[in-house]
């Protein structure tokens, strides 16, 4: 199971803000590359422009851009490690949580699994390392996540190693240490990359050709003001909460953004997320209905499990890429109104 990753404005100090250049959150965690198995030395950072396409590799799967990529270990999390041998490495029971998986993270063929015991919450993840290219963990939240240790934060480790990128992280446990963290990480890292490396997992590769950017929230706004007749001023928003490792990065990978824009007289504004190559995740379930914005080349649908008096949720995609909105249904503009000028924008490549 998948869910759609939404990105919050964060109100956590400034020195923690995840700076995305990089949807979208609420990914089987709470709402909104590295390459050695102890991250605390820190890496630079991915530039933000897009990688050039890929020389084809002989007998690889070819995967479209907007479609979704096999995941590994078949999507069984018993099959990436199960949960006897993450008590046995912990030392303390666990049991098996179905929190959902950050679509971010399937969107790139990788795998998070959840168990919960002695009052903590534990998360690992595998992700291709081919799937996230020259991304690499942003450096500025290696300190948050990979040399501190907080209980009320993310107390985690990476590796990669046999072509994956792995992460556990721990959260909520107030005895964990960084020795101990980094030595369950360890062990569990090296069961999964044993497993990856013997398993069938397929080469393949993908076309980003069309793949979104980052987005300049800006920049859209300007765009949204030109289809709305009115000045629209866009701001870049991030997570609320503590995101495990693997959707930082992940969202990193697939150029996730987060925009809002203030409304005249709504009390929440609108917002958007995106991210390259989700098309595949759209509609994010069968109950949302198709909705006609009159736009050539753009499918919209409103998302019925999104609960609110003051807003309505959408998600629209290009057919490679997709964008989750979420429109005030109080302000002076119209819902309508507003839906149909991001479906503009939208098909104009954001400009």
């Amino acid at each position: 199971m998948t869910t759609g990753l939404r990105m919050f404005r964060r109100h956590r100090p400034a020195a923690l803000l995840v700076v995305l250049v990089a949807t979208a959150m609420v990914a089987g965690c709470t709402v909104p590359g590295q390459s050695s198995p102890s991250p605390s030395t820190g890496s630079p950072t991915a530039t933000a422009t897009a990688s050039a396409t890929p020389t084809p590799t002989p007998d690889a799967l070819s995967v479209a851009g907007g479609a979704k990529p096999p995941t590994v270990f078949d999507g069984d999390c018993e099959g990436m490690i199960a949960p006897a041998t993450v008590a046995d490495i912990v030392g303390f029971p666990v049991t098996s949580q179905d929190t959902g998986m950050a679509t971010v993270v399937a969107n790139l063929g990788g795998l998070s699994c959840t168990w919960e015991g002695d009052g903590g919450i534990i998360r690992a993840a595998a992700i291709p390392s081919s799937a996230l290219g020259n991304t690499e963990f942003p450096s500025d939240q290696i300190p948050y996540y990979f040399e501190e240790c907080d209980p009320g934060w993310v107390c985690g480790w990476m590796g990669e190693g046999q072509g994956l990128w792995t992460a556990v992280s721990y959260q909520l446990w107030t005895g964990m240490t960084r020795q101990a963290v980094d030595g369950w990480g360890a062990e569990m890292g090296a069961v999964i990359t044993s497993g990856f490396a013997s398993s069938n997992y397929p080469v393949w590769e993908r076309d980003e050709a069309d793949w979104w950017p980052v987005l300049d929230c800006a920049r859209v706004g300007d765009s949204l003001g030109a289809e709305l007749g009115a000045d629209v001023t866009g701001e870049t928003g991030g997570f609320v909460d503590p995101p495990s490792p693997e959707v930082v990065i992940a969202s990193k990978a697939a150029r996730a953004s987060h925009c809002y824009f203030p409304v005249i007289a709504a009390q929440l504004p609108l917002e958007l997320f995106t991210a390259a190559g989700e098309a595949w995740a759209v509609p994010s379930s069968a109950e949302d209905q198709a909705v006609d914005t009159g736009v050539a080349g753009i499918a919209a649908y409103r998302v019925e499990g999104y609960e609110s008096t003051i807003s309505a949720g959408f998600s629209l995609t290009d057919g490679v890429n997709s964008v989750t909105a979420y429109i005030p249904t109080d302000g002076a503009v119209s819902a309508e109104e507003m839906l149909r000028a991001v479906a503009v924008v939208v098909a104009d490549g954001w400009r």
